[in-house]
């Protein structure tokens, strides 16, 4: 088998709800800034779940999706891929998931992603597990499985002594049944919070894989992002090999915005002699605006200082509360930078 396969970056997130045009922008930059390869969302609470509603929320890589829509105003679930490096092969829906099966575009890697959202109300949690138990008996190339399963697996998934170890034991018996291997989260110990000043927290976002799966992809990791909005952290499965992925320089379009950049680049792509072959001196005048711009950028690679700002103190408070409550003060501060926050992205967009 071919095992020249590209690390990819799978991000999953409960959005708590899309509806609001303000949620959108801050949704659609926070996948922006985790540059994932495949997303899946849950909780879109959307009954649209046409190619034109969920559009402006994806990067540009992000061309094709398939969409569950809401029951009324409960659930709702999107996936999203990169088509330069997935095809769709196939898809199914079931009730608390969506499975896609995609083929590589540069390898012969075959994998089924399935986006899962678990429903809160745990009188359905039986059916819940029976779905999954139902979804597992039709895949057949290796899988990864992620997203909201609204269950804990152990006394330490939550912050608090309310543990429902019956749950658990059905989830764990669950996922030894189907032989399934979860992905730790490395740098955080809950995924969600009630957002009270006394707040609940809990370990309800996870990454499964198949035995298989992790044979191909036996360096892949799981870390959390930023949580602008909604009450869940969205996390982010690192899919790799254990082949170095090339250093590959690109040149952003958005540089040209930048005014200090033709005028750092163009003086470089002129200083080269133009006597000789013409292949030759363009060679070596992309080599001298590659080199300028790498310089470039190491000096304008930081963010808006409000804008990285912002999102670190979000980051750090989030951390914070994990081990104690948080003051008035700093909830407070955390509410001003969310504020903050978007409005810098709504005067993103709008520009």
């Amino acid at each position: 088998m071919n095992r020249s396969y590209h690390n990819f970056v799978v991000l999953s997130w409960n959005v708590r709800g899309l509806s609001q045009s303000d949620k959108r922008v801050v949704v659609k930059d926070n996948i922006d800034k985790n540059h994932p390869q495949l997303v899946c969302l849950q909780e879109t609470k959307l009954n649209v779940v046409d190619s034109f509603c969920f559009r402006p929320l994806m990067p540009p890589n992000l061309e094709a999706l398939r969409a569950k829509p809401a029951d009324a105003t409960r659930g709702g679930l999107v996936t999203a891929w990169c088509s330069s490096l997935f095809t769709l092969v196939h898809h199914d829906f079931s009730a608390y998931t969506i499975t896609v099966v995609l083929q590589s575009t540069t390898s012969d890697l075959r994998l089924a992603l399935t986006n899962v959202y678990g429903p809160a109300d745990h009188a359905f949690t039986d059916q819940f597990l029976s779905d999954l138990s139902n979804v597992a008996s039709t895949i057949n190339d290796p899988w990864i499985i992620i997203g909201d399963f609204n269950l804990t697996r152990a006394p330490s998934d939550k912050n608090t002594t309310s543990f429902n170890s019956s749950l658990a034991s059905r989830f764990n018996q669950m996922i030894d049944d189907l032989q399934l291997i979860e992905l730790p989260l490395l740098d955080r110990l809950f995924t969600w919070t009630n957002k009270r000043a006394e707040p609940t927290l809990a370990r309800l976002d996870r990454a499964f894989f198949t035995t298989e799966f992790g044979n191909i992809f036996p360096g892949s990791t799981l870390t959390s992002g930023h949580r602008p909005t909604s009450d869940h952290t969205p996390i982010l499965a690192s899919i790799q090999t254990n082949i170095p992925k090339p250093s590959i320089f690109r040149l952003e379009r958005s540089w040209l915005l930048d005014p200090s950049f033709l005028h750092s680049v163009l003086p470089s792509w002129q200083s080269v002699s133009r006597t000789g072959d013409a292949a030759r001196v363009m060679v070596a005048q992309v080599k001298a605006a590659r080199l300028a711009s790498k310089v470039w950028l190491r000096k304008h690679r930081s963010p808006p200082f409000i804008y990285h700002n912002c999102y670190f103190l979000i980051c750090l408070f989030d951390y914070l509360e994990e081990f104690r409550s948080l003051s008035l003060g700093e909830c407070c501060l955390r509410d001003q930078c969310s504020n903050r926050l978007q409005l810098f992205l709504n005067q993103k967009a709008a520009y």
